[in-house]
């Protein structure tokens, strides 16, 4: 445990922060965070450069589409113009379609609560 700390260390001293720090998201032990990390990691998952998922994932949550909730209620075009506006333009109608998807998956299995994954 103690050499991942210390590796986890090292590589923040290198590299400065983290991709969810660069999206603005703050971690806690609480559910809307790890949504947002699951949009993020979404987002990065695709062949496109990180600066522009990161920049799609800022937009998203100044949006307001930081829970499941938010996300799902958002119209398709609503999400599209937000992937837009952070260059997210390649991807943007699948991954809005996507976004939307996971949203109800999220609120309909885990009733939005990424937490109760393990379970």
């Amino acid at each position: 445990m103690d050499d991942n700390r210390t590796t986890t260390r090292v590589l923040l001293d290198r590299s400065g922060h983290t991709y969810a720090e660069e999206a603005g998201i703050q971690l806690a032990d609480r559910p809307a965070p790890l949504y947002q990390l699951l949009v993020l990691a979404t987002l990065l998952s695709t062949r496109i450069r990180a600066s522009v998922a990161v920049a799609a994932a800022r937009e998203l949550f100044a949006a307001g589409f930081r829970t499941p909730q938010a996300m799902q209620r958002a119209s398709w075009q609503q999400r599209v113009d937000a992937l837009g506006r952070g260059h997210y333009r390649r991807y943007d109608e699948r991954t809005a379609t996507m976004l939307g998807n996971a949203a109800k998956l999220c609120l309909d299995r885990w009733r939005g609560d990424l937490r109760l994954l393990h379970r």
